[in-house]
């Protein structure tokens, strides 16, 4: 799931747990609240807490990015 320099692959991320789990983790490594992920991927802040539960994956490629 995660590319040779330790950052997610978005090519390998197949299911909402792989998502949830990359999400997390690059999180994690951020710092940032997931309402501030929200504001800046410009998606409602529930929505981006089902995106970090692993509930489901963004139906966009581009709210993928977002994210």
């Amino acid at each position: 799931m995660t590319a040779p320099d330790g950052d997610p692959n978005p090519d390998l991320i197949t299911t909402g747990a792989d998502f949830g789990r990359a999400l997390q983790a690059l999180r994690d490594r951020s710092g940032l609240t997931i309402r501030q992920i929200a504001g800046a991927a410009k998606t409602p802040v529930a929505t981006t807490g089902d995106h970090f539960s692993g509930k489901h994956l963004p139906l966009e490629r581009a709210q993928f990015v977002r994210i």
